[in-house]
């Protein structure tokens, strides 16, 4: 029985083929094994309607699991 799940963040990035954008070396490292569970782990948790809680990369694996994008420097980007 499990009452949540908790996605913490990592210092490794979701890597990029998960949200349909070329990897780049200025964007590693990556970690596929962990990719693999953490997105699959997402989705069974909101399909059981198990509790799902995300911390800085495990919001993100959250977002890019249900289809969503991210964006490899968004500290570059105007106005933020």
């Amino acid at each position: 029985m499990v009452d949540g799940v908790m996605l913490t963040g990592a210092r490794a990035n979701v890597h990029p083929t998960h949200f349909r954008t070329e990897p780049h070396p200025s964007h590693e490292p990556y970690d596929l094994q962990r990719d693999g569970l953490a997105l699959a782990l997402a989705q069974a948790c909101v399909e059981r309607g198990i509790p799902l809680f995300g911390i800085c990369r495990g919001l993100q694996e959250m977002n890019v699991a249900f289809g969503g994008s991210l964006h490899p420097r968004s500290a570059s980007c105007p106005g933020a």
